[in-house]
């Protein structure tokens, strides 16, 4: 039964669909493409803190670290930066991106482990904030995200 599991993830279902509608749709002028690359070369995020030693921000840490930051307990914080504009559509696309692949390839690290962020050096207008998912917190300038999908990327 074992045997059978291993087989069932192992299949590439998506090359098998892949192969039928090319079989299918070549003749109609349709292209079809399986395991293509999405981007010329690999993302990479912004800024990553990791908490090394201890299970929690130490004083002399929370000093240094923004609120938001600092209120998380994860011990891996991705941190997508926007200095020149203010958080947008595309920075929380971008941002959830980097947090869904960055899950993906650190495999031995619990989901609840990383927490990621927007820093924005300018403020968002709330309009845009509201579209986006974010909503005041009990501290100023930081948002969490109500969105299921979304609900991973904090913004301060």
């Amino acid at each position: 039964m074992e045997l059978e599991k291993d087989n069932q993830e192992n299949t590439r279902w998506h090359v098998i669909l892949g192969d039928v509608w090319e079989k299918q749709l070549t003749p109609v002028n349709i292209t079809v493409k399986t395991d293509f690359p999405i981007m010329s070369s690999s993302p990479r995020g912004d800024i990553l803190l990791m908490r090394r030693d201890d299970p929690d921000w130490t004083d002399e840490q929370m000093k240094l670290l923004p609120d938001g930051i600092r209120d998380t307990k994860a011990d891996h914080i991705l941190v997508e930066f926007k200095f020149t504009e203010s958080a947008n559509h595309d920075a929380l696309k971008q941002a959830l991106s980097y947090d869904f692949f960055y899950k993906r390839v650190q495999e031995s690290i619990a989901s609840e482990r990383v927490q990621t962020f927007i820093l924005s050096s300018k403020t968002p207008l709330e309009d845009i904030r509201k579209e986006m998912g974010f909503t005041k917190e009990t501290k100023q300038g930081v948002y969490k995200n109500s969105n299921k999908i979304a609900g991973t990327v904090q913004l301060i």
